[in-house]
């Protein structure tokens, strides 16, 4: 059942998934029109409800967001059906969210795969299975179990994030990278049939230290925040937004691979986005590793008041010239004109994502969003309503630019950057944001692209 509806979600553009592999392996002669309208309707019956299931006990007031489990209604429809027995247990878990209707349609739906899934999941199961061996194998090193310990006790986990399952699923044959998403203390990792754990083992690892990371004291969090924002060091708002991710590759795809599998790790640090296929990730990764590995042997924390400093130290000694404008939008918010700004919500690789469509809507979260990077989407002529996003000066010297499409970008307080984006018309704004992609120099204040 998992491997069914990991790949009716994969093909449907609900996951985070190998896409290309699963489309070559299901979209073949025997694919029909029907097959894609299935397709079409099960996410509409993913997209219909939305709403935020909200830890009272995890809320807090942050310059920056915090880490923390996604507990949506869309996540969650996700996670209750993986795992499932067979069709009547999807059926009972999704009739938690869903009408009867619904819930009759849904399993139409799968039923109409279900043959395909059973004959691939068939075929492979004996080589994924073969794998599991080495799994538990890996999981009973004392010296793995030992890292693992130092690990839990640098996130300082309690008992929410002590329970952590992993859905292997397997991914189809072909060339290009494996996926793996964490869906609150469940992770769901790609595998691919005749792989040995110690290939999979690291990016297990690094989901489960996101989990760790959101499962840490909430007050511990927002202290973390208080002290990167105080350093008032220009590139706090990027490396934050860097700091989860960055871990998880460090801790995983460093530390973990190094002790599973020493060969590989030696041959990947050298090559460029060798631990993480995000070369801002990558290089703060290594250049936090040494700092990290001793602290993690001290029994140290990310929250021990030092670390700023040493993670701050990483990013710039990775990035000594700066850093270039998108990765000042992780987080990214949108207060004005998200309709304009679909490439960039695509393409940001922001890790949080707010936005919205007019000023009013979005006013009562911009005084709690100065710290976040800030797209503004707008036509020229309503530059005089940005007055109360952008600074009088900033939006002075956007006024007196000559260019009938340009970004300016701004620094806000404490720590966050914003970018205008100008442009009276959806291609011309269009150009904007993949030019504003494609830079590559250190960020500057001013007209950045024209």
């Amino acid at each position: 059942m998992t491997h069914l509806v990991y790949a009716v979600d994969c093909l449907s553009g609900l996951a985070a998934c190998s896409a290309p592999q699963f489309a070559d392996a299901w979209k073949k002669s025997d694919w029909s029109e029907d097959d894609d309208k299935a397709l079409v309707a099960w996410s509409a019956l993913h997209r219909r409800y939305t709403g935020e299931i909200v830890d009272q006990e995890r809320q807090a007031q942050s310059p920056l967001p915090l880490p923390a489990h996604a507990r949506d209604i869309g996540t969650a429809l996700r996670v209750s059906c993986l795992g499932a027995r067979d069709l009547d247990d999807v059926a009972a878990r999704l009739s938690l969210f869903l009408g009867s209707a619904e819930v009759a349609q849904a399993r139409t739906i799968l039923e109409r795969f279900a043959p395909r899934a059973d004959q691939q999941w068939r075929a492979a199961r004996t080589a994924v299975s073969m794998s599991l061996a080495e799994y538990v194998a890996l999981g009973e090193r004392s010296d793995l179990q030992a890292l693992l310990g130092q690990i839990a006790a640098f996130y300082v986990i309690g008992e929410n994030g002590a329970h952590q399952t992993f859905d292997l699923v397997l991914r189809p044959p072909g060339a290009g990278t494996t996926s793996a998403q964490q869906l609150g203390e469940l992770a769901v990792v790609e595998v691919v049939a005749g792989e040995t754990a110690t290939d999979r083992y690291p990016v297990i690892a690094h989901e489960m230290f996101h989990a760790w990371f959101a499962a840490a004291p909430i007050a511990s969090q927002t202290a973390l925040v208080d002290r990167f924002v105080a350093t008032g060091d220009p590139l706090v708002g990027p490396a934050w937004g860097l700091l989860d991710e960055v871990l998880a590759t460090a801790l995983g795809n460093g530390l973990v691979a190094k002790l599973v599998d020493p060969a590989d790790y030696a041959r990947r640090i050298p090559i460029e986005e060798g631990l993480y296929n995000d070369p801002f990730i990558d290089k703060v990764a290594k250049a936090l590793l040494p700092a990290l590995e001793k602290r993690i042997a001290a029994r140290g924390t990310v929250f021990d008041e030092a670390f700023v400093g040493e993670y701050l130290a990483a990013v710039h000694a990775a990035f000594p010239d700066g850093l270039p404008p998108r990765t000042y939008l992780r987080p990214l918010f949108i207060p004005v004109g998200a309709a304009s700004a679909g490439t960039l919500i695509e393409q940001s690789s922001a890790n949080h994502i707010e936005a919205y469509d007019r000023l009013d809507e979005s006013a009562v979260l911009v005084p709690d969003r100065v710290a976040w990077g800030t797209a503004i989407f707008t036509p020229r002529r309503d530059l005089d309503r940005m007055s109360a996003l952008v600074p009088a000066l900033a939006l002075a010297a956007a006024k007196r630019e000559p260019a009938t499409a340009f970004v300016y970008a701004f620094a806000r307080r404490p720590v966050g950057t914003g970018f205008l984006f100008v442009a009276d018309d959806a291609a011309a704004s269009d150009r904007l944001v993949k030019a504003f992609l494609a830079l590559g120099a250190p960020l500057v204040e001013g007209v950045i692209v024209r």
